[in-house]
């Protein structure tokens, strides 16, 4: 066999073995309860500085369909500016954001936004 097939075949492999090392750190760190906990603070501090006002989010999930993302947001509360913080501006039981693919993930005008129980 030719040398340059034997480096060709080695590179692969290591791709490869790259690949699925990704793959399971990354599902690996997606169940894992202090990565969902982070996640959930830097979304609300996030969404916090956005809005100006306090946001809250009791919980979120993750969801996929093929190579579509879906976010669902449970408890989200849009809380107003100071000195006016009281009654909320925003409540919802569940809010879900869905991306058409992943080529759009970071466009929010491509994707689909609904909430349900709307106070």
């Amino acid at each position: 066999m030719a040398r340059w097939k034997t480096i060709a075949i080695w590179v692969a492999g290591g791709f490869t073995v790259l690949l699925v090392v990704l793959v399971l750190g990354v599902v690996a760190l997606l169940h894992s309860e202090r990565f969902h906990g982070y996640l959930l603070r830097t979304a609300q501090q996030k969404a916090s500085e956005a809005f100006g006002s306090q946001v809250q989010m009791n919980d979120f999930a993750i969801h996929w369909s093929g190579i579509s993302p879906m976010v669902d947001l449970y408890g989200v509360v849009v809380h107003g500016a100071a000195p006016y913080p009281n009654p909320p501006l925003l409540q919802a039981t569940r809010f879900i954001w869905k991306s058409p693919s992943l080529l759009y993930f970071t466009r929010l005008g491509t994707s689909m936004m609904s909430a349900s129980t709307i106070r």
